[in-house]
């Protein structure tokens, strides 16, 4: 799990440099909110 929030954390990072704010509204934030998987990372390290 903490690998996968990683990747999505990673992927978020650098859609926020294109133009895709459709697509995280559609595929990454039903997953979770940034600051909830921040959370999840923290509690793991």
């Amino acid at each position: 799990m903490y690998h996968d929030v990683m990747a999505i954390m990673g992927h978020l990072g650098w859609l926020k440099h294109c133009n895709a704010h459709n697509f995280v509204y559609r595929y990454i934030f039903p997953v979770g909110k940034e600051k909830k998987l921040k959370k999840l990372i923290s509690q793991v390290e």
